[in-house]
């Protein structure tokens, strides 16, 4: 998280995104995190996330916390999740993107979507 000059630099991380978006589909509204470098890692996958029209919500932060509640899915958020939440389909969608060279952080988010539709209609026979 730090570069070789101490500036903080991070990038998303859509194995913690997906994580966000499956916990707040089933419910989890509110997440309070102690301030230390793995939450910064954390929030910023949340902000990320938020920015990207995926969740909303309301954010309190103290010097030694940050909070997150009434977190909630977007129209955009439930669409995602519709495509990636199977555990076989993001298996797939993962493994063929690493099939053509690339990391899952590095595609962006509307090729992944298009990546996980196309892996679900293989699943079910459709393509």
């Amino acid at each position: 998280m730090l570069d070789i000059r101490g500036v903080v630099f991070m990038r998303r991380d859509m194995e913690i995104i997906r994580n966000i978006l499956i916990e707040t589909g089933n419910g989890k509204s509110t997440v309070s995190l102690p301030r230390n470098e793995s939450s910064e890692l954390l929030k910023y996958q949340y902000e990320i996330a938020e920015e990207k029209c995926l969740i909303r919500y309301k954010a309190y932060h103290s010097k030694d916390r940050f909070t997150f509640s009434e977190v909630k899915l977007t129209s955009l958020g439930n669409d995602l999740l519709d495509e990636i939440e199977n555990d076989t389909v993001w298996g797939n969608t993962k493994d063929f993107i690493k099939t053509k060279g690339l990391e899952i952080g590095k595609v962006s988010l509307s090729l992944l979507k298009d990546i996980a539709i196309q892996q679900g209609k293989k699943q079910f026979g459709l393509e």
